[in-house]
């Protein structure tokens, strides 16, 4: 991904300014200068995880500020695929420094925004998951299968040199537990209120739908084994969900 053409496609238009990298850059005094400062990562086997920084010098740092905050808005906590590749982006509030505490035209002011880029090449991402429907914010996500096994013991154990037991699969669980925010989710909420209201049946089930970043799909009918609120003080609400099938 080129982070230039990338950052200024994410820009709206009729925003002037002037976009590069540290050793590229030259000043216009006319526009926003903003400067892309793209530091050393950690490597892995199967990506990088690098960190980002934008420098905005403007001259109207209100009207600057805004753009920017929406810029962040829209592509932080976003993954971004590319084939098999995929880019995570996340990117913290702009921050602003003013040069001699003045607020108006004439006087250039600093943005900064600080960002982490995740890059993953050959690993198939969660693109999406629904439930009933409703698109689901995920803060943390596991899909396991469990097999439930049936390990016949060996007789004669003495006088047999296989010590081994036999083991059969007797079953398959499927589970999904999500933690994601405590959000209003429309039907899917109502539904879990109800069941805990004791006016719906806990039998009730729920479509999970499952897309991955290569547009593969898993559908499946569960059902919900546990759901609980959080609140810590000091802390986003969030909420536990726990399927099975």
């Amino acid at each position: 991904m080129d982070l230039i053409e990338f950052i200024s496609n994410n820009l709206p238009e009729g925003y002037s300014f002037n976009l590069k990298k540290e050793l590229s850059y030259n000043f216009d005094g006319d526009l926003d200068n903003v400067i892309l400062k793209v530091q050393e990562g950690n490597h892995y086997q199967n990506g990088i995880i690098y960190p980002i920084t934008l420098i905005i010098v403007s001259k109207n740092v209100n009207y600057s500020l805004q753009i920017w905050n929406e810029f962040v808005a829209s592509v932080s906590d976003q993954n971004f695929p590319e084939g098999t590749s995929n880019y995570y982006m996340i990117f913290q509030t702009p921050s602003v420094s003013q040069v001699f505490d003045e607020n108006k035209n004439n006087y250039y002011s600093t943005i900064t925004v600080f960002g982490t880029v995740v890059f993953t090449t050959g690993i198939l991402d969660i693109k999406k998951v629904e439930i009933d429907g409703v698109e689901i914010s995920i803060n943390s996500f596991t899909f396991q299968l469990e097999n439930i096994v049936d390990s016949e013991q060996r007789l004669n154990l003495e006088s047999s040199e296989d010590f081994l037991n036999k083991t059969e699969i007797k079953a398959s669980v499927l589970s999904l537990n999500i933690i994601t925010f405590l959000k209003d989710y429309q039907n899917f909420s109502l539904k879990l209120m109800n069941m805990r209201k004791n006016q719906l049946s806990p039998n009730e089930f729920f479509t999970i739908k499952i897309t991955y970043i290569d547009d593969s799909v898993e559908e499946n009918e569960m059902k919900l084994i546990h759901q609980a609120i959080q609140k810590n003080r000091g802390a986003i609400p969030t909420f536990n969900l726990y399927f099975s099938k």
